[in-house]
């Protein structure tokens, strides 16, 4: 550091001494010296690998993180649009059946795979329009945890309910849309 201040200095000095002898001649002194670049440090392979390192790993956490809370959370919303959700949620936590499996506090988990799918068509003038929607969606309780699976179908503005199915790794809970349901073990 001390070294490039006194270069600085000299090289200022030997500006001021080349302006005054152009002075003396009559001439214009010529354009400073710059100053002196610092050396590159060069660049070394394993930085870019340094960085993959590091970057690719992070992606593909973040990745994972958007699947896993994501994917649950859009099909949960879909069901929440049309109000399936709540209702099925309502027969689910209502089954006796279900409370044995699952324990108490059964609510929509954050963890495991969602879907949501819907068909509609009909003609209006002749058979009516229709559609139907299915949804897939993790559930749990205090003891176990599942997938949900249910739908409903709607015909000239009448919605039914179809029986929804819990799956969990020990047992198939059955909820019939007349409000009956039952569990079996695998």
């Amino acid at each position: 550091m001390a070294y490039r201040d006194e270069l600085e200095a000299a090289q200022a000095r030997i500006a001021e001494l080349e302006g005054k002898v152009a002075d003396l001649e009559g001439k214009n002194p010529p354009p400073p010296a710059p100053p002196p670049r610092r050396p590159r440090r060069p660049r070394s392979s394993g930085d870019a690998s340094r960085k993959a390192a590091v970057g690719v790993p992070l992606f593909v956490i973040g990745l994972a993180l958007v699947i896993a809370f994501g994917s649950p959370l859009c099909a949960r919303a879909c069901a929440t649009v049309d109000g399936e959700a709540e209702e099925a949620m309502a027969s689910l936590r209502a089954c006796p059946a279900a409370r044995d499996v699952l324990g108490d506090d059964i609510g929509w988990s954050s963890v495991g795979c969602a879907n949501c799918s819907s068909k509609s068509g009909g003609d209006p003038t002749t058979t009516g329009c229709h559609s139907s929607t299915r949804y897939s969606l993790p559930v749990s309780g205090t003891k176990s945890r599942g997938t949900y699976s249910f739908g409903s179908s709607t015909r000239a503005g009448k919605r039914d309910r179809s029986t929804g199915v819990v799956s969990t790794s020990t047992h198939t809970i059955t909820l019939s849309s007349n409000g009956s349901c039952d569990a079996r073990p695998h």
